[in-house]
């Protein structure tokens, strides 16, 4: 199976943002931080 470097490499940073995203949501106590996140989508 042959992938492409720019979409292996797409999808990889797509798991790390979605990583950090979940941790972001977790940490913070109040909803701003995610709010933030959801509109910068």
């Amino acid at each position: 199976m042959n992938i492409d470097p720019g979409l292996f490499a797409l999808i990889l940073n797509n798991c790390i943002k979605n990583r950090e995203m979940k941790k972001i949501k977790r940490d913070s106590s109040h909803g701003l931080a995610n709010l933030i996140l959801i509109r910068r989508e």
